[in-house]
């Protein structure tokens, strides 16, 4: 797995970042892996930010997609959410939490917004 390891001017800018995958796919599957879904398994569903669904599962103008995939683990079967969101710069005024373009992903627990592992991208 090709992973790109932040140089020390974009670490001043993106402190908390320690991996940079070098494409949106390499930085998909890395977060697929994350979560014990075999690569070649496709989502159930696929939501768009401006789609009807997109409000409901709580999706706004910083995100792209919503990738839900269903999990078979022995008798426990669960929903593994991957979102795409859009890259993001808060300027001086904000200081922290610029943020390259990154997939969160995570068990879903009914709780949207706490998607808590990253992988981001170069653009």
């Amino acid at each position: 797995m090709p992973v790109s390891i932040v140089g020390r001017n974009a670490l001043k800018r993106y402190r908390r970042y320690r991996k940079i995958y070098p494409s949106r796919r390499a930085a998909f599957r890395a977060a697929k892996r994350d979560g014990g879904i075999p690569m070649s398994t496709h989502p159930e569903e696929v939501i768009y930010s401006d789609s009807d669904l997109g409000g409901e599962y709580g999706l706004d103008d910083r995100n792209v997609r919503l990738y839900i995939f269903s999990i078979l683990i022995g008798a426990v079967a669960f929903e593994y959410h991957l979102r795409e969101d859009k890259e993001a710069f808060y300027g001086a005024e904000r200081g922290k939490g610029d943020q390259l373009p990154h997939f969160n992903s995570g068990k879903a627990d009914g709780r949207q917004g706490k998607l808590k592992k990253h992988h981001y991208w170069k653009k």
